[in-house]
């Protein structure tokens, strides 16, 4: 069986064409068969840099099969070939993280856009195209093949609002390289972007939040301790921070002599003052590292106990040191962001969310009918835009009363000249 396999691997020229044998440039061996390759075009449909003939027992026909795939290749591209000094899709990457640089982005802006560049030269390869040869169907042809995909071994297809920033950083691209001179045009502006449903505004009223986080802390979870969770989450409450504004929180930024502590922001940074009811809370989180247990070597598993992480994973000593524990900012946010995970299966709450909190803390402001200047101030929005009217929600008890208030008579509502009816009122009765 074996001398019939080697003899069968033989041509008739008794040249072997086993595994070592050099096929022709663009053939692969498909077991016994072969198969054509040839690169993929820029923005054509499909993943990876080669599209894939079909498998055929000729040598000679997935030969011609590939040399006709290259030829074509060379033709479509002979137009997209980079020229001296050209601007090409890495290039334009590369100036607008040099912008990041410049206007100091926070690293988590600069980390959304490498996330997203990383898909993008999937598309177009090593970003090796030149812009100008990026055309309006070639974007849409990507925006529906992106569709499509699914996101890792989940199953779950790429959702609209992630192709819609992908569509937005492309599009930023273009415009940087228009800005210098390199493109007279950005083809991505004339592509209808998908539609994105917006996500329920969840929030939490204050005696709901706190009945939650009692059940938190009875909850038993093995190596976890639930009580440094629940103040992680009564500090979003309490404070209305985002994720990564209290990941960028240091020991030294609060004062608990003034009564303040500073918050790097989103948009700047701004003071919030600590109520007596925070300053507890306050520094029960700091003296976190305190009593959290250790582990000797990170390739060891934890040792039993509980606390809310181990101290080598604190970064910085004294005044310099972060709130949360975490050697990165990225890291202290995934660590904010396990723990809500973690208490939403656990407690079987889909609402809890950390941006959920904050929404819970502007609901409470103008629950008592604090004005929209008020809480934007506390909560750091921009105030040249509507962002404030996002974080506006009423309580179940505000909107049952106002439905109430259409079965009663309005202020001022006595006729149809309220003036004069209030002045006939006033005339004593002649008829008394």
């Amino acid at each position: 069986m074996a001398k019939e396999r080697r003899t069968n691997e033989r041509t008739n020229n008794g040249k072997r064409e086993g595994k070592q044998a050099k096929l022709p440039p663009g053939v692969e061996r498909v077991r016994d068969k072969y198969r054509a390759r040839w690169p993929r075009l820029p923005g054509e449909a499909g993943s990876g840099r080669y599209r894939k003939g079909q498998v055929t027992a000729d040598l000679w026909r997935a030969a011609k099969e590939a040399q006709e795939g290259r030829e074509r290749y060379e033709k479509a591209m002979a137009g997209h070939k980079v020229q001296r000094g050209e601007w090409t899709l890495a290039k334009a990457m590369e100036a607008v993280l040099d912008e990041c640089r410049i206007k100091e982005n926070k690293p988590a802006t600069t980390a959304h856009y490498v996330e997203h560049f990383r898909v993008l030269k999937q598309v177009w390869p090593e970003g090796r195209a030149p812009l100008r040869s990026v055309t309006t169907e070639q974007v849409e042809l990507f925006r529906d093949e992106r569709r499509k995909m699914t996101v890792g071994h989940t199953g779950r297809q790429v959702s609209a609002r992630t192709v819609r920033h992908e569509l937005q950083i492309l599009s930023r691209c273009f415009e940087v390289a228009i800005k210098r001179g390199y493109v007279g045009d950005n083809p991505v502006k004339h592509v209808t972007r998908p539609k994105v449903r917006r996500k329920a505004k969840d929030y939490f009223g204050r005696g709901e939040l706190l009945a939650l986080l009692d059940r938190l802390r009875q909850t038993e979870v093995p190596r976890v301790d639930s009580h440094a969770d629940a103040d992680l989450m009564l500090l979003l409450f309490a404070t209305g921070l985002r994720r990564a504004e209290v990941a960028r929180l240091r020991v030294g930024d609060i004062n608990f002599d003034r009564g303040t502590f500073t918050v790097d922001g989103k948009m700047r940074p701004r003071t919030m003052y600590i109520p007596g009811e925070l300053e507890p809370l306050l520094r029960r989180i700091i003296a976190w590292p305190e009593k959290s247990y250790e582990r000797t070597s990170r390739n060891l598993p934890p040792l039993a106990g509980k606390g809310p992480a181990f101290k080598s994973t604190w970064e910085g000593e004294g005044r310099e040191r972060y709130l949360l524990p975490g050697e990165s900012e990225s890291l202290r946010i995934g660590a904010v962001r396990r723990v809500f995970r973690r208490w939403k299966k656990e407690l079987d709450e889909p609402r809890l969310r950390a941006h959920a909190l904050r929404h819970s803390f502007t609901a409470h402001l103008y629950a008592w009918h604090k004005g929209k200047e008020f809480v934007s101030a506390l909560a750091g929005h921009e105030r040249e835009n509507d962002a404030a009217d996002h974080y506006i929600h009423y309580q179940p008890a505000d909107l049952i009363e106002g439905m109430a208030l259409l079965w009663k008579p309005a202020k001022h509502e006595r006729g149809a000249h309220p003036v004069q009816d209030d002045a006939a009122r006033d005339e004593p009765d002649e008829a008394a």
